[in-house]
């Protein structure tokens, strides 16, 4: 019970920051200048916060990014992502592991995905990407991923924005899955 509340109260964390986030957004006038559905390319850093079982092994991961953007039409874009995502075990799981002899030295994951993002408002936007998850290390493997998310692209000036974005992301093999919220903050560059 006291890990679904602590889960419940990060995915509340999660949501007022998205609310803030759109508030400040709103606040701000970046509606004047259209970033949107252009071609460009981002880098920036992600947080993870596990759900569901993930949580019951990791508490937290922390990584970055770079996505490509494409536009296909009006304000659709075709997306690249290519990441690195590396997770902490909890302190409870570590600790056993290290009684047991187990090597408890996590290796990272490389997402590889691809997908549409869909802009509305000038700078919102809703994405969706596909693709595979490959870990690194002696015990090495390759996953199916899937991340919907949503977030915006403000505008600093009329080439460069700062992409803010939150999503959901599971990793499937086997049956099993690992499964995280993320939040991504990134400079992006219009091409």
């Amino acid at each position: 019970m006291y890990s679904s509340v602590k889960t419940y109260l990060k995915v509340q964390n999660l949501v007022r920051a998205a609310l803030l986030f759109i508030l400040i957004s709103l606040s701000s006038n970046v509606f004047s200048q259209q970033m949107g559905a252009k071609t460009k390319v981002s880098v920036g850093g992600a947080l993870a916060f596990p759900t569901g079982n993930s949580a019951k092994t990791y508490r937290r991961g922390y990584g970055g990014s770079l996505v490509g953007e494409y536009n296909l039409k009006g304000n659709l874009n075709a997306v690249g992502y290519l990441g690195y995502m590396h997770f902490q075990y909890r302190k409870d799981v570590r600790a056993r592991l290290e009684n047991y002899g187990e090597d408890t030295h996590i290796s990272g994951v490389i997402p590889l995905k691809a997908g549409l993002r869909y802009y509305f408002g000038g700078i919102y936007y809703a994405e969706v990407l596909g693709g595979s998850a490959f870990a690194l290390g002696e015990h090495s493997y390759q996953a199916f991923t899937y991340s919907p998310a949503l977030g915006a692209c403000i505008p600093i000036n009329d080439r460069f924005s700062a992409d803010l974005g939150l999503r959901y992301e599971s990793w499937i093999r086997n049956g099993e899955s690992t499964s995280f919220y993320g939040a991504r903050i990134a400079l992006a560059v219009a091409l």
